[in-house]
C-alpha cells in the first residue's frame, strides 16, 4: 500500500538481512544496512527495524527508528521501556546506534512493536498511545505469550475498529522457566 519505492526499500532491506543475518554484532548489521539503503539514494524513503539476538533468557536489542519495546518484569511491579534512540536505516547521518543487554526471568514479558500501534487513532482522532497498552500489558502479562497478544491485538481493535492507517507488527516474548 505504500508504492513502488516502499516496497523496493523492503526487497533491499530483506536481503541484507539475510545477507547479514550470521553476524553477530546488532550494530554492525543496523551500520551496514543503514550504509546501504542510503547509497541507493531514495531520497525520504528510510525504514525503522529492530534487532534481537536470544540465547537463552540473555536479549540483546538494538534498533532503528523504532518505538521502544515495552518489559514487564514479573517480579515488580512497574514495566519498563527500552527505548534505544536510533535514527532510522538510510538516512544520511552516520548515527551511533546502541544496544541494550536484558535478562529475563521467568515470566517476563518483552513486547515490541512497530509505531503503527501506538499511532493507532480512534474515530475522534485521538492518538492510542503507550500509556494504554502499557496497562494492557501489565494486565495480562501472566497470560502465554499469545495471550498477551491477543489482549493487545484486542485492545488495537476496540480503540481504531477496522480503519487503519498504516501497519501494526507486534511480537510477544515470555520468559519461561528454565528446564
Amino acid at each position: 500500500g505504500h508504492g513502488m519505492k516502499a516496497g523496493i526499500m523492503v526487497a533491499t532491506a530483506k536481503s541484507y538481512f539475510h545477507t547479514l543475518a550470521n553476524e553477530h554484532d546488532n550494530l554492525e548489521i543496523l551500520r551496514r544496512m543503514s550504509s546501504g539503503i542510503r547509497n541507493m539514494d531514495l531520497k525520504t524513503m528510510y525504514m525503522g527495524l529492530m534487532l534481537l539476538k536470544c540465547s537463552g533468557h540473555h536479549v540483546r536489542l538494538a534498533t532503528a527508528g523504532m518505538p521502544p519495546a515495552l518489559w514487564y518484569r514479573s517480579q515488580e511491579p512497574l514495566g519498563e521501556d527500552i527505548l534505544l534512540k536510533g535514527m532510522p536505516l538510510g538516512t544520511k547521518a552516520n548515527f551511533p546506534y546502541k544496544e541494550r543487554a536484558v535478562y529475563l526471568i521467568p515470566d517476563d514479558v518483552l513486547l515490541l512493536m512497530s509505531d503503527g500501534l501506538m499511532e493507532l487513532f480512534n474515530r475522534d482522532r485521538e492518538i492510542l498511545g503507550l500509556e494504554r497498552i502499557r496497562e494492557v500489558l501489565a494486565g495480562g502479562a501472566d497470560g502465554s505469550a499469545q495471550e498477551v497478544l491477543n489482549r493487545i491485538t484486542r485492545l488495537a481493535g476496540q480503540w481504531a475498529g477496522n480503519e487503519r492507517e498504516d501497519y501494526m507488527t507486534l511480537m510477544v516474548l515470555k520468559a519461561r522457566p528454565a528446564p
